[in-house]
Order: C-alpha cells, then sequence, then structure tokens
C-alpha cells in the first residue's frame, strides 16, 4: 500500500470514529434525560410516565453498545505493533 493510500484510509477511519462517537454522544445524553425523567416520575408517585421512560433508556443503551462494536475494532486493530 503507498502511502497516500495509507494516509486516506487512516483519514476514513478517524472519520468513522468521530461520526460514531457523535452518535454515541447523542445517545448517552438522551439517555440520562430519559433516567432523570424515570427517577423524577418515580419520587414523585406518577407510575405512568416511569415504565415507558425506563424502557426508552434501555433501547437508548442498547443502540449505545450496537454503536461502540464498530470503535472496538478499530481501535484494537494497531495493538501490538511498534508506532513509528
Amino acid at each position: 500500500m503507498s502511502p497516500g493510500q495509507a494516509r486516506r484510509r487512516k483519514t476514513q477511519e478517524i472519520t468513522l470514529i468521530y461520526a460514531v462517537m457523535t452518535c454515541l454522544l447523542i445517545v448517552v445524553v438522551a439517555q440520562f434525560v430519559l433516567l432523570l425523567v424515570s427517577v423524577e416520575s418515580f419520587l414523585g408517585g406518577k407510575r405512568e410516565v416511569l415504565l415507558p421512560a425506563t424502557l426508552a433508556s434501555g433501547v437508548c443503551f442498547a443502540g449505545a453498545t450496537w454503536l461502540i462494536r464498530y470503535i472496538l475494532p478499530l481501535s484494537g486493530k494497531n495493538r501490538g505493533r511498534a508506532r513509528s
């Protein structure tokens, strides 16, 4: 692989990591808001809000773990090699 191709590939991988991390940040913030709504409704005695907010927070958790799948192979690919 030529140096130009290697540089382009690395740039694409970094762009993918940034995109996934941005999506992950949005999902985690949404999950935090849903968790706050769940706790507030539990403490306020509003049981009709508690279950949907908790389930939506669980969906955000599943989405976050699904997004992390894309980061782990890219970060572990160069492990064990000496850096130049």
